[in-house]
């Protein structure tokens, strides 16, 4: 069984006050009366060098990552005007859909993400469905978003905003109701349908996280999956809302046989999953490297059962936490 020696084991422990709370911290948790860039504010100014995304190519503090939604949402509130309207993201699973989700956000916006790895027409049939006026990309996936330009779309590369580009006009204030975030169904029970979240809704969803999964600046958090799946929006409020890291994981690149072992080599220590992809994982072939700094395994999508815990078992530590959590689009989160 992988493990821990004593000396690391209680290095992490005395890193944690108790309750979960990273010593010097003592971050009060997210308000679900509030919003996501109000909170985004209340960490800028308690942890400004702390690290907030990474990818394999850089990383941004808080007060860096700030800094550039700041630039982002100034560019849309000059292009759109401040009222509420959606903004659609054609963006990779790195750093730059950090940038792109909350600088529309602070824009008063509301995020509808494209999947880059489906089919064209999908993506054109959602983007067509949405009805935003802005579609923003990066270099990389620049052809894919300027095939979907069709008249009154405007292709912005988020990638190539100049970096002098300062918060001019403010948007206006938000409400906890005000839209944050609509994504589309699977579809596979008819036509895809638009799910609209708010911004209490993604706080609360934190909030929860703080009390119930202890996510503190401490941590270090992986992005797997897809912004379009619904546990990446749950990744990614419940690291950044509480202060902790996020460090994505490009799958298209990477692929899957080796997650566990970077899992163990970017020493996550809130390991986020669907089942489905543990099994996967856990049913390679070969052996299976250890996670020794993974406390938490958070899982989703479907149920877990004692062969996926046994399984488990042989890549984390004694003492590490399981969780089994059933969700769905329309509510975010349905029962632990």
């Amino acid at each position: 069984m992988c493990g821990l020696d004593v000396r690391r084991r209680r290095q992490r422990e005395e890193e944690r006050a108790p309750g979960g709370v990273p010593r010097g911290a003592d971050l009060a948790p997210p308000d679900a009366n509030s919003t996501i860039p109000e909170r985004m504010r209340y960490l800028t100014a308690r942890l400004p060098d702390q690290i907030a995304v990474i990818d394999d190519e850089q990383s941004l503090t808080y007060v860096e990552l700030d800094a550039a939604a700041d630039r982002l949402a100034n560019v849309l509130i000059a292009r759109l005007g401040v009222a509420p309207e959606p903004v659609a993201l054609l963006l990779p699973n790195q750093v730059a859909i950090a940038i792109g989700i909350l600088g529309v956000l602070k824009a008063g916006k509301f995020y509808a993400p494209l999947d880059p790895t489906i089919e064209p027409a999908v993506r054109q049939t959602i983007l067509a469905e949405c009805g935003a006026r802005i579609l923003l990309t990066v270099k990389q996936l620049l052809p894919g978003a300027l095939a979907h330009a069709a008249p009154g779309l405007e292709v912005i590369e988020i990638d190539a905003l100049a970096a002098a580009t300062s918060m001019g006009e403010q948007a206006p204030h938000l409400h906890p109701r005000s839209y944050a975030l609509l994504t589309f169904t699977s579809g596979t029970t008819g036509v895809a349908k638009g799910v609209l979240a708010d911004h209490s809704n993604l706080l609360f969803r934190a909030r929860q996280a703080y009390w119930y999964d202890q996510i503190t600046p401490a941590d270090r958090v992986g992005q797997l999956v897809t912004p379009t799946f619904a546990l990446f929006a749950s990744v990614f409020f419940t690291t950044l809302l509480n202060g902790a890291t996020l460090i994505f994981y490009d799958r298209s690149a990477a692929g899957m046989s080796g997650l566990l072992t970077w899992v163990a080599d970017a020493k996550l220590s809130v390991f986020y999953a669907p089942v489905s992809l543990l099994r996967d994982l856990l049913t390679a072939p070969g052996p299976l490297p250890c996670i020794p700094s993974v406390r938490t395994v958070l899982l989703g999508g479907q149920s877990f059962v004692l062969r996926d815990l046994l399984g488990l078992r042989s890549v984390v530590e004694p003492g590490c936490t399981v969780v089994n959590r059933l969700s769905m689009s329309e509510v975010l989160l349905v029962a632990p």
